[in-house]
């Protein structure tokens, strides 16, 4: 990995995320909150071996 510097700066990557909104370019904060929630309810049902959704 290379230093941050003025000639190798932070890149920028725009998230989308399927079935959420985003208002003025952002998204509301409880929704992104509640899809994360979704997600790790998923994963912990997939780690015992039943069928996340």
């Amino acid at each position: 990995m290379a230093p941050l510097s003025p000639d190798n700066p932070p890149a920028i990557i725009e998230l989308s995320l399927k079935g959420l909104t985003k208002a003025d370019g952002y998204y509301r904060w409880k929704d992104l909150e509640n899809r994360i929630q979704e997600t790790l309810a998923a994963f912990a049902k997939t780690a015992k071996g039943e069928k996340p959704f």
